[in-house]
């Protein structure tokens, strides 16, 4: 079973990774080019196993076909204009950070940019230039899981625990939301890009949720607890407006 976690973490960090710089940054043809050339996202390390999630899949896959065989200023005009309608002016009102989704007044750099600062210290973790990209920002949560996939635990009840704590934060800080955003993405998007890209997240995070359940006895929070949980996330610290 150990060789099989490592197996899986390793295989997390590199998905990770590679979809949290798909949220953090215009894509770009040397991107672009290598999304086409390793598959993706067939060459991701975890799979769908839900016909549900599996239909987040076809969808980016779709969205590659959509795409032109040679990169081009029209192509790489749409998307950066629908990457800073995103992610940048909030034109879309798909706002990436949990804040703005969680917090009873839609403010940002609420309880949970506070939240996740203080789990991600504990790791010697933070995120960079935070006023565009906090904490709680969605490709920061995706940076961080990668590190906590690269960890070195001391003994395997500390690496439960780590992986447990980190599945229920997920469950509060991002899967919550994560749907609402990539719904609103998909509605207005001129290109299928990042619609399947928000789809697939989403997909891919329940896929690792379902995971860290399975290999780390770490179950998923009882829906009155994660309620509970929300809850105590939606009260405002601060006042950085933002509608999400």
């Amino acid at each position: 079973m150990e060789k099989v976690r490592v197996a899986f973490c390793a295989a997390v960090a590199d998905d990770a990774l590679m979809l949290a710089r798909l949220h953090a940054a215009e894509l770009d043809a040397r991107t672009w080019r290598a999304l086409r050339e390793t598959g993706f996202p067939d060459g991701l390390g975890l799979l769908p196993a839900r016909a549900e999630y599996a239909a987040a899949w076809e969808s980016m896959r779709e969205a590659l076909k959509w795409l032109p065989t040679e990169w081009n200023e029209s192509l790489a005009t749409t998307l950066a204009s629908d990457f800073a309608s995103i992610y940048l002016n909030n034109r879309f009102r798909a706002n990436p950070h949990a804040s703005a989704h969680l917090d009873e007044d839609g403010l940002l750099f609420q309880n949970a940019m506070f939240d996740l600062q203080r789990f991600y210290r504990r790791y010697g973790w933070a995120a960079r230039a935070w006023r565009q990209m906090s904490e709680d920002h969605l490709a920061a949560q995706l940076q961080f899981t990668a590190v906590l996939a690269q960890q070195s635990f001391p003994s395997w009840q500390a690496e439960q625990a780590a992986w447990q704590e980190w599945g229920e934060a997920l469950e509060v800080y991002l899967l919550s939301w994560i749907q609402r955003f990539a719904q609103r993405v998909a509605e207005r998007a001129e290109a299928p890009f990042y619609p399947a890209l928000a789809a697939l997240t989403w997909a891919w995070t329940e896929t690792l949720r379902d995971h860290i359940a399975t290999l780390w006895q770490a179950p998923r929070l009882p829906p009155e607890v994660l309620q509970q949980r929300l809850e105590q996330v939606s009260k405002s610290s601060a006042v950085f407006p933002c509608v999400a």
